[in-house]
């Protein structure tokens, strides 16, 4: 092979890498964008959400109202539905979510054990308060070496 046929190779390799960082850059570029995009978007979407987590559909209709003002609510085509929403919506009508209530037991659902309950539980199961359990969990070694007792 002679020497101007390995500089052209060599040159249009680097040139074939130079393009696939660029084409690279390009796609890091427009999915960086889009993601920001996305998560203003999803920002939005829960402050809305908050704004009509209120139990009453005329706080709920001040509330969007307030982030209409203070400029919260960023996306045009998002605004003016709120603009006409709120022009359209008679007093005591319209959208609202109740509050959230917290997850798991609450304080009324509480109860405290004694340890005759302790005594109860184990009564129940047919071993009696005191009473060596061990015996009766299995022994992990035995399993499957065949020299099961």
């Amino acid at each position: 092979m002679d020497k101007p046929a390995r500089v052209w190779g060599l040159t249009s390799a680097i040139w074939v890498a130079v393009m696939a960082l660029v084409a690279d850059a390009f796609v890091a570029i427009v999915e960086a964008n889009n993601s920001q995009i996305i998560q203003l978007k999803e920002a939005e979407a829960d402050r809305i959400l908050e704004a009509i987590r209120s139990g009453n559909p005329d706080v709920a209709a001040e509330n969007l109202e307030f982030l209409l003002r203070a400029g919260l609510v960023t996306d045009r085509a998002t605004a003016q539905g709120l603009v006409e929403y709120l022009r359209k919506r008679e007093p005591g009508e319209g959208a609202y979510l109740g509050q959230l209530q917290p997850a798991g037991p609450q304080e009324s659902d509480r109860r405290t054990f004694e340890a005759s309950d302790a005594e109860d539980l184990l009564t129940k199961y047919g071993i009696k308060p005191g009473e060596d359990v061990r015996p009766l969990t299995p022994r992990w070694s035995t399993f499957g070496s065949g020299n099961a007792k």
